[in-house]
């Protein structure tokens, strides 16, 4: 596993080594609460969320609100996927599918897709491929077979990429 960069931002640099010690306790919590398939997935949106906490230098308990976040997903895993269940519908000559977006809004995804695409000519060829299998549905396990590298890594370089994506957005808007 890579050592984290002396480079990254102090919060960052902090929920890194929550990610490298909480992980195993996440992953046994959550494969409790939703499965052993889901789990994987699910830490790595906890960690996401927390990259993405605008006052993450202010919790004191990192742990406890991994926890906390962690529970939050799990629930909103079931119930979204309770959801999804219920609600079908088929659209056919008498429906309407929807108006076209604005002009405003196809100008942003133009822009929000060009950033993402600084931001994976950034990233370490290794992260840069992992990202793109993680973006093409493949399972954390999948991906390491395909890349012969161990779920761990593969959730880490999953992080560091999503990392490197916020970063880039954040830092225009």
């Amino acid at each position: 596993m890579m050592q984290p960069d002396n480079t990254m931002p102090q919060e960052m640099r902090r929920l890194d080594a929550a990610f490298r010690t909480e992980r195993p306790r996440l992953l046994r919590y959550l494969n409790h609460l939703a499965g052993r398939d889901a789990a994987p997935d699910l830490v790595q949106e906890i960690f996401v969320r927390a990259a993405a906490t605008p006052r993450l230098a202010e919790i004191d308990s990192l742990s406890a609100y991994l926890t906390r976040v962690a529970r939050n997903v799990a629930f909103e895993r079931a119930r979204t996927g309770k959801r999804k269940e219920a609600m079908t519908c088929v659209f056919g000559e008498q429906h309407d599918p929807g108006a076209p977006a604005e002009q405003a809004w196809c100008i942003e995804v133009v822009d929000i897709l060009r950033l993402y695409r600084k931001a994976l000519r950034a990233m370490p060829r290794k992260t840069r491929r992992v990202f793109l299998l993680r973006r093409r549905h493949l399972t954390y396990r999948e991906i390491g077979e395909v890349l012969g590298i161990s779920v761990p890594t593969v959730e880490y370089h999953v992080m560091r990429a999503m990392a490197v994506c916020h970063n880039r957005i954040t830092a225009v808007r």
